[in-house]
């Protein structure tokens, strides 16, 4: 069982993993040019990007050590987010093979990781099993690097994502618009606001202070009270809040509503260029409200496993050009194979222009109420007494939804229940989770 990958790379708090420890990185790094070399006779090249944490130089220099150990190259591109790395593997690919970027995503600065990109997007799991495979056969180092030396990427290559999204839409197609970004403290504090204001808008930027230690507190697309007080404060057309590495976004109209994920998918699912796109692609968290929503609009959703590797397997699958999950990750594949806070939230401007839907209200989406429980102990939820458990609260909760599963970041056990009635949704989370507590701790039977 792939226990190193999570549905979003490897994660964990940087004092206790030992997925982010030197010796591990080391190995892990050796691993991943002994992976390459089974693809291509050359020299792996690998280009490294990382979010605003604190942490990010000291697992950045143990991994590249492991890789320039064994026989690869590697590039640092400094702080960039996500969506821009993965844009320079896919379009300059003759220059680097592969993307690695440090960051733990929307958790706190506390936590760091790592996320692998190809061309393609992220690595399969049938790609993750095999560098698995590789690090149980490489010695555990005993020495750790005093002098590394690590080129930095071309300055041109460090623009290219913000020049590219510059060019995509029509000029000054923001004119007249006010924008409040929150990045979170994070890697889109520099980048997101050069890309609205090479758009026509006026920019107010928060979140945008980073010191290492504060990305995503207080701010960003998991915090947006400050957003949403700063947009209807300065009566601003909109405002946008990315997470920690930008690969996340959610939005807020002039009125301090929010809207997640699900919204913008809707929402950019009217503009003009996808009017002739009958399929898109959600989770199995993905709101029912969207689903009956596009029903009216003669379109479908598809529902694939979590992470947005997933949603994009399904798309590809499928031929469909919109996918995302409703924590903010969209997928726009024609532009990149994964998610891209900022350029989503550049087609819900653009839409809403289009549109006249400037409020950015689409669907009605059923209440959803979500419980975490901590689990100390993670067993299958098919076996019993969980699959008993499970299918005798379902039953009696139909027509209402539950989506029950283990989170892929964190030891818990989420939750959900959707319904139309909010505190009947509330009622049977309340219900399903005194039940499944005790088999959770050291105290299950």
């Amino acid at each position: 069982m792939n226990t190193l990958f999570g549905t979003d790379g490897i994660r964990g708090a940087v004092a206790t993993s030992y997925y982010l420890s030197a010796p591990f990185l080391h190995r892990l790094g050796v691993a991943l040019v002994q992976w390459a070399r089974t693809k291509q006779n050359e020299a792996p090249v690998f280009v490294i990007g990382n979010d605003t944490r604190a942490s990010s130089e000291s697992i950045l220099y143990a991994l590249s050590y492991g890789i320039m150990k064994a026989g690869g190259i590697c590039f640092k591109a400094g702080i960039m987010p996500s969506p821009a790395l993965q844009h320079m593997v896919s379009t300059q690919s003759h220059y680097y093979h592969y993307g690695i970027m440090i960051t733990a995503s929307h958790n706190t600065a506390t936590d760091n990781g790592i996320k692998l990109m190809s061309k393609q997007g992220k690595l399969l799991t049938a790609d993750q099993e095999i560098i698995i495979e590789f690090i149980r056969h490489v010695p555990a180092f005993t020495q750790c690097p005093t002098n590394l030396t690590i080129p930095h990427i071309p300055q041109h290559h460090a623009h290219s994502y913000v020049t590219q999204l510059s060019t995509l839409f029509p000029a000054n197609m923001l004119h007249g618009m006010h924008i409040v970004l929150d990045c979170a403290h994070g890697a889109t504090y520099r980048t997101a606001p050069l890309v609205f204001q090479s758009c026509g808008a006026t920019v107010t930027v928060i979140g945008n202070e980073p010191t290492g230690y504060n990305i995503n507190e207080k701010y960003g697309s998991t915090a947006p009270a400050k957003l949403q007080e700063a947009v209807v404060a300065l009566n601003a057309t909109f405002g946008f809040a990315f997470d920690g590495d930008g690969d996340r976004v959610v939005a807020i109209n002039s009125s301090g509503q929010i809207f997640n994920g699900d919204a913008i998918l809707a929402l950019i699912s009217t503009h003009p260029r996808f009017a002739t796109q009958k399929t898109l692609v959600g989770t199995v968290m993905t709101n029912s409200g969207l689903s009956l929503w596009l029903a009216t609009q003669h379109k479908k959703l598809i529902r694939s496993n979590l992470g947005d590797a997933a949603v994009e397997r399904i798309m590809r699958a499928h031929n469909a050009e919109l996918g995302g999950e409703p924590s903010g990750h969209i997928i726009i594949r024609s532009h990149l194979p994964s998610a891209d806070g900022i350029y989503a939230a550049l087609y819900v401007a653009h839409t809403a222009r289009l549109t006249n839907r400037l409020n950015l209200h689409t669907f009605t989406p059923l209440a959803q109420t979500t419980i975490n429980l901590p689990a100390k102990i993670i067993q299958s939820l098919t076996a019993e007494p969980f699959a008993s458990i499970i299918q005798a609260h379902e039953q009696a909760f139909l027509p209402g939804r539950s989506i029950i599963r283990y989170s892929g970041t964190e030891p818990v056990l989420r939750i959900t229940t959707e319904h139309w009635d909010a505190q009947a949704a509330q009622e049977a989370s309340e219900q399903i989770a005194q039940k499944l507590s005790p088999y959770l701790s050291d105290l299950g039977a």
